[in-house]
């Protein structure tokens, strides 16, 4: 162990380098170094002292990496609450992406319908929600990520299922599966007014809560049904995706809300504005 190379690795003379260990070992009550001459070695204590101190400067350079990260939004842990449908199309590439670009974040996912994450959202259930548009607007900030396409669903022996397109006057007297208008409010207030103001009148043979459940019925032969554009990413054996000419544009919405103050969670506010750039690498067949 040598004084001099010590002081000048620290960009210092030797006498107040001795000095600074003297006051240590002063404070500490230990004699941490052996002084024979020129050669000076760690007594005991001080091998040890030496050796703690080492780790103590390992943890808080770690700490402080930890701290970083979690400022930058890098890591941390950010519950999600998601709809049905936009779990099974939106969060599998939400999380793909977040493994490839904030691999130490965890995102914890919560299904659960549209009017129930407004309430998760203000009571602190969750960070984020993936939602329809919600009754109750109040306490939710809300950003539209995704505007999609109305398409009919059909059973692929269904004589519409060979057109390359179809029109609203076809769905006249067909058996048809609908929203409900109460979980599945949002698209069925849309897809009734389509219909309403067209003055079509197909026969609906049930009213369910998520476009899985209605792709699940189509697919079961059970009649046909307006759904987003992403419907067709499912893939459902029995169901063909067609375009359908429609008098106006219309478009089906997902939103992602949350309530005021959660962004100051940088964690939070980094997967919000991944999520936010969806429309730019999501894939809608």
């Amino acid at each position: 162990m040598n004084f001099r190379r010590a002081a000048a690795r620290l960009n210092m003379t030797q006498p107040p380098l001795t000095r600074q260990i003297q006051l240590l070992e002063h404070e500490l009550g230990v004699k941490l170094l052996e002084r024979s001459g020129r050669n000076v070695q760690f007594t005991t204590a001080g091998a040890h002292f030496y050796l703690e101190a080492q780790d103590v400067l390992r943890r808080a350079e770690t700490a402080a990496q930890s701290a970083r990260r979690i400022e930058s939004g890098e890591c941390g842990s950010v519950s999600v609450g998601c709809f049905a449908f936009a779990n099974a199309v939106v969060m599998p590439q939400v999380l793909i992406r977040a493994q490839q670009m904030l691999p130490q974040l965890t995102i914890n996912l919560r299904e659960m319908g549209s009017i129930d994450q407004s309430q998760a959202l203000a009571s602190g259930l969750v960070d984020l929600g993936i939602m329809r548009y919600p009754r109750n607007t109040r306490s939710v900030r809300l950003e539209r990520i995704l505007c999609e396409k109305i398409m009919l669903a059909v059973p692929r022996n269904h004589p519409l299922a060979l057109r390359s397109k179809a029109g609203l006057m076809d769905l006249n007297d067909q058996p048809f599966v609908m929203y409900s208008a109460g979980a599945g409010w949002y698209s069925h207030g849309i897809i009734n007014g389509l219909l309403t103001e067209q003055n079509i009148r197909p026969c609906i043979v049930q009213h369910v809560d998520s476009t899985l459940a209605i792709l699940a019925m189509v697919n079961a032969g059970l009649g046909l049904a307006l759904v987003p554009q992403s419907a067709a990413s499912f893939g459902f054996d029995n169901v063909t995706i067609l375009p359908v000419e429609l008098p106006k544009e219309t478009r089906i919405e997902t939103y992602i809300g949350w309530h005021e103050g959660r962004l100051e969670n940088p964690a939070v506010l980094r997967v919000k504005e991944m999520i936010v750039g969806l429309n730019e690498w999501i894939y809608i067949s």
